[in-house]
């Protein structure tokens, strides 16, 4: 080999090796900044879908403070137990009147109701028929629909400190035995007279409209969304509030396995509950998922 291919040869390696470092330098800025920006898109798509969740369960939630202002039903509230028997069932056919007509206007609330401080619905419509009361309750010498003091939504209700207090979104059931129906969320707004607790109002809404805010802000993309329920409640931490298979959902009330918190690895989930209010995380089998 002559000296010229030589020299030629040290220098072309020479120059080779920094190149390289230079080319797999650029490849490796070019997927971080990829990387950079797709996080950064999909978590704003993310921002955008919990605002208008957000918003959602807000507008709800003034929807139940303000049909519990409505003269009718404040004045059933206040006259609800004291009143004689037959001014009592004149106010209570009015009221259910009420309700059915303002249920045919918003057909997303599936019942409306109102409860006695003791937990006895006195007044129920529900979709869209007014239910008779048929049990009797002596100690406050009223006939009433259901006794709702058992229930998880009317005890939180009941201990609740705020106006309005909304209960877990899940199915919804009218007794243990019975068949699931749709998800839904209960407002239960506390009616008082300064101190006293005259009662409690409660709409039930379908949550079909959160279903809808996931699916609009996804756009027909090939990307997954979930609404997981992060809970110190072992039962419901980790169940999908919103998963495309609609089968995959309420785990807690349904007996599936089906959860996030076993969807991925031990440490994502804990790395999740622990971070902040937003992040990213790769499992094993290279799925990246993007957090709120």
């Amino acid at each position: 080999m002559s000296i010229r291919t030589r020299l030629f040869l040290i220098l072309s390696f020479m120059t080779l090796l920094p190149l390289l470092i230079l080319l797999f330098g650029v490849v490796e800025q070019e997927e971080k900044e990829i990387q950079q920006r797709m996080e950064k898109e999909i978590q704003g798509t993310l921002k955008k879908m919990s605002s208008e969740l957000f918003a959602l369960l807000e507008s709800q939630r003034s929807l139940a403070l303000g049909f519990s202002r409505a003269p009718i039903v404040e004045r059933f509230a206040k006259n609800s137990l004291t009143l004689p028997g037959k001014q009592y069932q004149n106010q209570a056919q009015l009221l259910s009147k009420y309700f059915f007509e303002y249920q045919a206007a918003i057909p997303s609330i599936q019942a409306l109701r109102f409860i006695e401080p003791g937990g006895k619905s006195l007044v129920k419509v529900k979709e869209g028929k007014p239910i008779e009361p048929i049990f009797y309750d002596k100690n406050i010498n009223r006939y009433y629909v259901a006794d709702q003091s058992s229930k998880e939504f009317f005890q939180s209700a009941i201990q609740s400190n705020t106006e309005v207090d909304i209960s877990n979104f899940e199915l919804g059931q009218v007794t243990e035995d019975a068949d699931f129906c749709p998800a839904m969320l209960r407002y239960s707004v506390l009616m008082r007279d300064g101190e006293k607790l005259l009662g409690i109002l409660v709409l039930n809404i379908w949550g079909t409209r959160i279903d809808n805010i996931v699916e609009a802000t996804l756009g027909g993309t090939s990307r997954n969304a979930y609404i997981v329920e992060l809970s110190e409640n072992k039962d419901r931490d980790g169940i999908y509030l919103y998963h495309k298979n609609t089968e995959q959902r309420f785990a807690n009330q349904l007996g599936s396995h089906f959860r996030m918190s076993t969807n991925i690895t031990e440490s994502n989930w804990n790395k999740i509950k622990l971070s902040g209010e937003t992040g990213v995380i790769m499992e094993r089998d290279e799925r990246i998922f993007f957090y709120q």
